[in-house]
């Protein structure tokens, strides 16, 4: 899927991977001010305004679809929602990677360990 110049890859996790030439991308939750749910997620480009058009659903979504001139509402409350968490998606990436390698090593030394009592 691609908007208005944005890679937007969904992984099997419910997770989105972003990508765009050049620049960094931000990531901003999209949550309710009355019951605090998190109906997707909005992506732009570092220096230039997010738009609702960018709106990217959590799996499962039931909410209604973006049309231009609506604003953007709660999927189940339909209330008043809100960016929270803005992140830089290069932040992401980092994170994400080094937490592979820390799962990696850790299984590396239990592997380790198992044969070494193997022995």
């Amino acid at each position: 899927m691609t908007m208005k110049g944005l890679g937007v890859h969904l992984t099997e996790d419910g997770g989105a991977t972003v990508t765009r030439g050049g620049g960094a991308t931000l990531v901003a939750d999209v949550k309710c001010y009355f019951c605090g749910h998190i109906s997707g997620q909005i992506v732009g480009r570092k220096g230039e305004a997010l738009r609702a058009s960018n709106f990217i659903p959590r799996p499962g979504y039931q909410g209604m679809a973006m049309k231009p001139g609506v604003r953007l509402r709660c999927e189940r409350c339909r209330g008043p929602v809100f960016l929270e968490d803005s992140t830089n998606s290069s932040e992401l990436a980092r994170s994400s990677f080094k937490a592979k390698l820390a799962a990696r090593a850790a299984a590396d030394r239990a592997k380790r360990a198992r044969e070494a009592e193997a022995a």
